[in-house]
């Protein structure tokens, strides 16, 4: 985000190309987003796992998810467990869906300074 902020500030001083710097800004707000989501090996999984005072919050969403048992317990505590069980769910799909998305945003900004 700090670069982000510079490329904006020389953009206002108007010594680089405009295109050139706007589009660098882009990437690195895009690129902080993405680093803060609920991606394992992200920044907002970091984040989340110590707010919530959970170690590893992924693997842990896991076996939850895995064991039937555990899943029961959850359903079983009402409003609650069932948003829990709606929150594991995420968390493990955000696994799978962010590092795709980062894959094809690389994909798409490179294609855009190749060709």
């Amino acid at each position: 985000m700090a670069l982000a902020g510079l490329f904006l500030l020389l953009l206002k001083a108007g010594l680089f190309d405009s295109l050139v710097l706007v589009c660098a800004a882009f990437i690195n707000i895009i690129t902080g987003i993405v680093n803060l989501s609920l991606a394992d090996g992200l920044d907002g999984m970091e984040i989340f796992s110590e707010l919530l005072g959970a170690g590893d919050l992924p693997s842990r969403a896991g076996r939850i998810l895995r064991d039937p048992r555990a899943r029961e317990k959850l359903k079983k505590q009402g409003l609650n467990g069932k948003a829990t069980l709606a929150g594991l769910r995420m968390i493990r799909a955000l696994q799978i869906i962010l590092p795709l998305l980062i894959i094809t945003e690389a994909a798409s900004i490179i294609g855009f300074f190749t060709g």
